[in-house]
């Protein structure tokens, strides 16, 4: 494969994605889709891309397309992804993989049936202070880790991107879990390797009406971990505040709070990170990506991390609905 050939669904989230890809040499942009017609011709045009698409079913027709980039609103995404495999297409979806179980449940077995790539957009990962706690917990330097959190703290629609939106509308499920801060589930299962066992969740609704927003905005959960390990996440999209996200992770012989490693109970011998966080650090998720297709090899972010980040989030919503704590669906590597 001399380059990857790269169609992009969605030029609202996707558009940016042109550039990325086109900074790397091993792949090529040679199509975008767009329901909405007119930003398809007109991104086209401007990043001189030979075709345009309103339907991305007649993208997928391009027999030289390798992979498919998913940024649509949240309901899409396993439809479109779906349809890809179906036809051969290697796959990168936006996070949450699927808003419904049923739709988590196709896309594994259809990875597994098709052997195609799927990788899932849980960018954190890359953020080079978590890499460096994941370094941490690796190398076992927190010892046995009994406790960790994440709070998302984000006002969407003070960035216009909640009410009047598609992340209102109640079929896209895009909760302040599901949709916002399923970033945490997936850090958590990724630093801890380990799958939750149940979770329990409160929620409340004080920021938006009914009207405004479906769902609640502002949600902590309690996770319980299979290993013993406790999480919890805070997630808002009601405060005000301007955009805020923490990681603490507590083990037996060690701790990371306010972007400080704790190896004593003496602060001054806290070690600092002092590592700059460039936003979305994409370049090197494009990179494992492109090798993942081309190398023909499992992505770091797999059908099965998309899957099994959002079944917790379902569970908590759910645990939320019955007042009553939840035991997620565990989806097994098979592949």
């Amino acid at each position: 494969m001399e380059k990857v050939k790269v169609g992009i669904v969605g030029m609202g989230g996707g558009k940016g994605f042109i550039d990325i890809f086109r900074e790397s040499k091993r792949a090529e942009v040679i199509a975008v889709c767009d329901i909405i017609e007119e930003r398809a011709k007109e991104a086209a045009e401007e990043k001189n891309i030979p075709y345009w698409f309103k339907d991305y079913e007649k993208m997928l027709k391009l027999k030289e397309l390798d992979l498919v980039v998913v940024r649509t609103d949240d309901k899409n995404h396993a439809s479109i992804s779906l349809s890809a495999l179906d036809v051969g297409k290697d796959v990168f979806v936006e996070k949450p993989m699927a808003v419904k179980m049923e739709e988590l449940e196709a896309m594994v077995k259809k990875v597994e049936k098709t052997k195609r790539i799927l990788m899932v957009n849980y960018i954190l990962r890359y953020n080079p202070i978590y890499r460096l706690v994941k370094q941490h917990a690796d190398k076992g330097m927190f010892g046995k880790i009994f406790y960790i959190q994440r709070e998302y703290l984000h006002n969407l629609d003070r960035e216009g991107i909640l009410t009047g939106t598609w992340r209102a509308e109640e079929n896209e499920f895009h909760t302040p879990i599901t949709g916002g801060d399923c970033h945490a589930i997936d850090t958590f299962r990724w630093i801890l390797e380990d799958e939750a066992e149940e979770v329990f969740a409160y929620s409340s609704k004080m920021a938006y009406s009914k009207k405004d927003y479906s769902f609640p905005d502002s949600i902590i959960a309690l996770i319980k971990f299979k290993k013993g390990t406790i999480g919890k996440i805070h997630a808002s999209f009601g405060c005000i505040l301007k955009y805020y996200a923490d990681l603490q992770v507590m083990g037996t012989e060690g701790s990371f709070v306010g972007n400080k490693f704790y190896y004593s109970t003496k602060e001054e011998e806290a070690l600092s990170v002092n590592l700059d966080y460039p936003g979305h650090p994409f370049q090197p998720l494009i990179k494992d990506l492109l090798d993942s297709v081309i190398e023909r090899k499992s992505p770091p972010i797999d059908v099965y991390d998309g899957a099994n980040a959002s079944s917790i989030a379902f569970a908590i919503m759910e645990s939320l609905k019955i007042g009553k704590p939840v035991k997620p669906k565990v989806f097994l590597r098979k592949i």
